[in-house]
């Protein structure tokens, strides 16, 4: 028979609770501190033991703990662009999100008129899941050394390439086996007015392709080279339009907007967008729970070393196409 517990036990439980002594059941696996101290020891000597069990996926890999994960996030921020400007959200499964096609109106009615009755129509937009992933390969004089910090290298390290396959696929990917590129859901652009070239004009006309609302908060995207071309444009009397403000800490603008560059946006070429304009955070990108890493003892063995897997899933959309738009060459 289960012992019944006491109000001033329960009081002692939760207290001892508070002070780290006893997990409580309600913290998930992945932010229990026993969990954190297992999978620091897979990770490093390849150990497993029952409090990884429910963490396991099944092929041999592990999830990450809360606070790993939350450390690779935030590395990726630092290599993907798109992350620092879009929305991110955690997902469980895929997400259908019903996006109104068309504006809607209000109408004045006389008194004890009929309220016309509009039907609503709906797009559908949903963000599912693609996976990516890396493996990078750790030698065992560099595992038993106590200086060698295992978790904040594989961070960065992980952090770096899949930080960078998801800028490329969030700005243009094809959307076979990865997620599709913003650049293929746009539906507001600019041609320039001359072929191969962009002028000031073309970069007024851009700016105001987006309704007044999404303006606010929108900023200009580009590769870096695109920028030193337009830092070329000069007025009639041959000075330059725009400079680098030589004060620390004040944004570079055109038009009072951010210029945020990006090594993944196109550059300038016949019939690519090289620059993009609006406001990024109706670009959401969906992280599937939870990331894994796998760590193979065997493969690498006569060379010496450990291998360790990195996987996740993730998806991106534009789900209001009238956020943001491009400038295509002519």
């Amino acid at each position: 028979m289960d012992k019944k517990m006491t109000v001033k036990d329960a009081e002692l439980r939760l207290e001892q609770m508070k002070n780290g002594k006893i997990p409580p059941k309600e913290v998930p696996t992945l932010a229990n501190p026993m969990y954190a101290k297992a999978y620091d020891g897979f990770m490093k000597h390849g150990t497993t033991c029952n409090t990884l069990r429910e963490g396991s996926d099944g092929e041999g890999g592990y999830l990450v703990p809360d606070e790993f994960e939350r450390r690779i996030v935030q590395a990726m921020a630092e290599k993907n662009v798109m992350r620092k400007l879009g929305t991110v959200m955690e997902t469980e499964r895929t997400m259908t999100f019903p996006i109104g096609k068309g504006v809607g109106f209000a109408e004045w009615i006389p008194e004890e008129g009929e309220i016309p009755i509009v039907a609503a129509e709906f797009d559908e937009v949903k963000l599912g899941a693609h996976k990516v992933a890396t493996s990078i390969r750790v030698s065992d004089e560099l595992l038993e050394d106590s200086v060698f910090d295992l978790e904040e290298f594989i961070i960065k390290e992980f952090a770096k390439r899949i930080g960078e396959a998801e800028e490329a696929a969030f700005i243009h990917g094809d959307g076979i086996a990865k997620p599709l590129g913003i650049i293929h859901q746009l539906e507001r652009e600019v041609i320039t007015e001359k072929a191969g070239k962009i002028s000031t004009d073309d970069l007024l006309d851009l700016q105001h392709a987006i309704p007044t609302r999404y303006r606010k908060d929108a900023v200009f995207l580009m590769h870096d080279s695109t920028l030193r071309e337009l830092f070329k444009l000069r007025t009639g009397e041959g000075q330059y339009i725009w400079y680098e403000n030589p004060k620390k800490n004040i944004p570079l603008a055109i038009f009072s907007h951010r210029v945020i560059t990006c090594p993944s946006m196109p550059t300038i070429e016949s019939g690519k967008p090289p620059i993009l304009f609006g406001d990024f955070k109706h670009f959401v990108i969906g992280d599937r729970k939870h990331r894994r890493i796998k760590r193979l003892n065997e493969v690498h063995a006569q060379q010496g070393q450990v291998a360790y897997i990195m996987s996740q899933r993730v998806d991106a959309k534009l789900l209001d196409r009238n956020a943001v738009a491009a400038l295509k060459v002519k």
